[in-house]
């Protein structure tokens, strides 16, 4: 059989304040002290330790990344049986309380078919369902690839239609919405939809998603505030339809079926959908003025005050601009990417899933959660199903939802 993996090294990546890459590559490095990727993170993931740190910036340097080449994924998934087994996808020993919530998932997918697959592994359970939207402007070598996986996958498929995704503009909602109505037409009737991206990795066992979930009781986990609009995006355009205060929020969401409802069959929603497309970066603005805006009476939406800043957030782990927060350093786009240093924090944060990894950047950042992921969902097997809802229970999110009377 032809050789299917191929290894790479970390490409140096300039930010401010660090040069680590660039003196561990061109400079002799004496052998780290730990030599297994098992060792080192039972190292980083407990605390942040600065001598430990460096170890694994030398072990990176030292250490090639092993990925499976995107052509390669055709072969590898022609029996699927076995790609299935020896990627460790989880297809049996799921509890009753699991399989009777049925969670759905969009993602929007555009690089790194490798770090995709790894995602999907993690998230991936056969009771739940399953959207994959991939750029249009992606290459056919990725998309093949990742076809050729969801092949594999009875409860995964393509979105029915793929778009040219440009920044800003219409066509970054625009998938979403492709997903959302391929999911609600499927016969699996789902309860929540949670959306993600290629670049994501999930905190949250999907027991514990169930058990966060059914805390929620229906409310839509959907960030928001009219405050912080920006302004330019909707000027010199019509008033929005329904009475609607445009909010800005992120694109990120946890939804109940209720509300997805309404998000595709409500002539309001619709009528506000066309108003999006006037404006700049709708995507921050469609769904969290719908879960906003209280008159609209939507199943799950937000009725409190919506300008309050400490309103409960946890669809995602991430952080912007903060250099203080951000363990790498390292940001794109004012987004911190995750590194090594960041391992602690994102093991004890109540969140759902975390924002954003990059695949290129500090491998044993993804190799380290993935595997604390992997132990937490063992221990789960094996019996241990201690998980507290109380802080999803007694928030605001759940505290000030909107209840069809």
């Amino acid at each position: 059989m032809p050789n299917l993996f191929k290894s790479y090294n970390t490409p140096f990546l300039a930010f401010e304040n660090r040069t680590v890459y660039m003196e561990l590559r061109t400079k002799p490095q004496p052998p780290p002290a730990v030599t297994s990727v098992n060792e080192m993170c039972q190292r980083l993931l407990p605390e942040k330790n600065t001598a430990y740190i460096q170890e694994a910036q030398r072990y990176m340097a030292l250490h090639p990344r092993t990925v499976i080449l995107p052509e390669s994924y055709k072969e590898y998934t022609s029996n699927c049986s076995r790609f299935v087994s020896d990627r460790g996808y989880i297809v049996d020993k799921i509890t009753d309380e699991e399989m009777d919530f049925p969670i759905a998932f969009t993602l929007m997918v555009y690089k790194h078919v490798g770090q995709v697959e790894r995602l999907l592994r993690a998230i991936y359970r056969p009771q739940n369902i399953y959207c994959i939207h991939m750029d249009k402007k992606s290459s056919n070598v990725i998309y093949n690839a990742l076809k050729s996986i969801v092949s594999c996958l009875p409860n995964v498929f393509m979105a029915s239609r793929r778009v040219d995704v440009i920044w800003g503009q219409f066509s970054v909602l625009e998938p979403e919405i492709i997903c959302l109505r391929d999911l609600y037409e499927h016969k699996v009737k789902w309860r929540y939809v949670i959306n993600l991206t290629g670049q994501e990795y999930p905190l949250k066992t999907n027991y514990q998603l169930v058990k966060i979930l059914q805390a929620y009781k229906g409310a839509n986990d959907i960030e928001g505030a009219a405050k912080i609009l920006n302004r330019d995006r909707t000027a010199g355009r019509p008033r929005p339809p329904g009475g609607i205060s445009p909010c800005k929020g992120s694109l990120h969401f946890t939804a109940s079926r209720q509300f997805i409802d309404y998000v595709l069959h409500n002539k309001t929603a619709q009528d506000f959908l066309e108003w999006c497309k006037l404006i700049g970066t709708p995507d921050e603005t469609y769904f969290t003025s719908l879960n906003n805006n209280k008159h609209l009476k939507i199943p799950g939406s937000y009725i409190g005050d919506r300008e309050k800043r400490d309103r409960d957030f946890f669809s995602r782990y991430k952080i912007w601009y903060s250099k203080t927060l951000c363990g790498s350093g390292y940001f794109r786009h004012s987004v911190c990417i995750m590194g090594v240093a960041d391992l602690p924090d994102l093991t004890k944060a109540p969140h759902l899933f975390v924002n954003k990894l990059l695949y290129e950047f500090e491998p044993l950042t993804f190799d380290c959660l993935e595997q604390w992921y992997m132990d937490q969902v063992t221990s789960e097997m094996g019996g241990n199903l201690n998980f507290s809802t109380t802080l999803y229970e007694q928030s605001t999110i759940v505290k000030y939802r909107y209840i069809p009377s």
